[in-house]
């Protein structure tokens, strides 16, 4: 299965020239509302696409538990949309200061330690007996030193996902952009090369292919050798990605792919083109 981000440029399109591509997939804080517009555009939607719902706002990661009031929208979004995927981040977006909880707006990433591992499973087990469905979770792109870690990144999500039966939903842009950023950041220039490519899969030695429900593939602006990356959604999916990719698939197995793109967005047929092209792989690859 192959699909892309439905973003609201492109819901026109979307339902007057279909494309042949599987699922869209659609972010949930904007569909949270009881009825109105944008639930009866999903529910078109529906009709000519399997549908992929991804949350920004859970945050299992932060000590304090999801917002209950968060939790209860999605769950309702789920029940009456039916998605066949749903997914999260690993992140943490909340904390106490003075008494008070805060906001990021942001997700952030995790410290890799036994305390950040017990109260995620934690929060995945609740969200996923009130949806009553797996959860798919995504690993982070982040843009400060990984340092004094317990576990390694994937090692950690490994655990996540045997203790609660969650999947990993495994952003391969996110895997490149965090290479390049760590790169930079103790003081190395950095080119895309095969060694960097088997390094990425190196870290993911601790994953099994039962573990990994979905596939994202993305672009970004580039950089430079010695700049930092943004994950920013705003170009092609870049070549790099395309062989990691073909890498992971050998790997791990074929699961459904999404295409995201969501800033400087393109005409929809250039958008699905990239699906297809995804699916293309895959079929190479059976």
């Amino acid at each position: 299965m192959v699909g892309v981000g439905l973003r609201h440029e492109h819901y026109f399109d979307a339902i007057n020239n279909v494309a042949p591509i599987d699922f869209v997939e659609v972010h949930a804080e904007n569909f949270l509302s009881d009825g109105g517009a944008p639930r009866h555009l999903l529910s078109q939607a529906r009709q000519y696409y399997d549908l992929s719902i991804h949350a920004t706002s859970l945050g299992l990661g932060s000590v304090s538990p999801p917002e209950p009031e968060i939790v209860s929208r999605i769950a309702d979004l789920c029940d009456t949309m039916k998605p066949f995927l749903f997914s999260d981040h690993a992140c943490f977006n909340r904390a106490e200061v003075h008494g008070k909880q805060l906001h990021t707006g942001d997700l952030l990433p995790l410290r890799f330690n036994q305390a950040s591992l017990d109260i995620l499973c934690r929060h995945v087990d609740l969200v996923q007996n009130t949806l009553g469905r797996t959860l798919l979770l995504e690993n982070l792109s982040s843009y400060i030193p990984n340092q004094n870690q317990h576990f390694d990144e994937f090692e950690f999500l490994a655990k996540l996902s045997q203790k609660t039966g969650c999947k990993l939903l495994l952003d391969l842009n996110n895997l490149l952009v965090n290479e390049h950023n760590t790169q930079v950041m103790n003081g190395r220039s950095v080119e895309v090369t095969n060694t960097v490519l088997e390094k990425i899969m190196n870290d993911l030695r601790y994953l099994s292919t039962d573990m990994i429900g979905e596939y994202h593939l993305a672009g970004t602006t580039s950089v430079g050798s010695t700049e930092l990356m943004i994950d920013d959604h705003a170009r092609p999916v870049s070549e790099p990605c395309w062989s990691l990719y073909s890498q992971v698939l050998n790997e791990f197995g074929i699961n459904p792919t999404l295409i995201e793109w969501d800033q400087n967005l393109p005409p929809w047929a250039d958008l699905t083109a990239l699906a297809m092209k995804a699916k293309a792989i895959q079929q190479d690859i059976t």
